[in-house]
């Protein structure tokens, strides 16, 4: 669970970044749509998009903690999904990023999407 809100963490970082995508396709926009919402400080509503039932206590965990990591890397310079993983009928699927950090660094991972009732959500694990 350490790694997942770690990677979750660190996929709200993008409070000043640079989009940028190779194809377009409904995972990745889940994806952005995420991404905007913690650019906007719209906690609750990123939460929203992960399959997790305590969305108001993780909106709150998002918010008390994306702010240090960030600001330990000195911002974010640019995000981009670099790759969507999905086999037709799979209720599973994996978008791959990048985000490049002010201090240099860069972490490339991987978000697990879960179809739950019809619905892309993003997987907590």
């Amino acid at each position: 669970m350490r790694k997942v809100l770690l990677a979750l963490l660190l996929l709200m970082t993008c409070a000043s970044a640079t989009w940028a995508q190779q194809e377009k396709t409904p995972l990745g926009e889940i994806v952005f749509k995420y991404f905007t919402f913690l650019k906007n400080e719209k906690y609750a509503e990123a939460a929203s998009l992960v399959s997790i039932r305590n969305t108001k206590g993780f909106g709150e965990l998002l918010r008390d903690y994306w702010g240090p990591e960030v600001k330990k890397r000195g911002g974010v310079v640019s995000f981009k999904i670099d790759k969507v993983e999905h086999s037709e009928g799979s209720a599973k699927a994996k978008v791959h990023y990048t985000i490049v950090f002010k201090n240099g660094t860069k972490d490339s991972d991987v978000v697990n999407m879960l179809k739950t009732q019809g619905k892309w959500m993003i997987s907590p694990v």
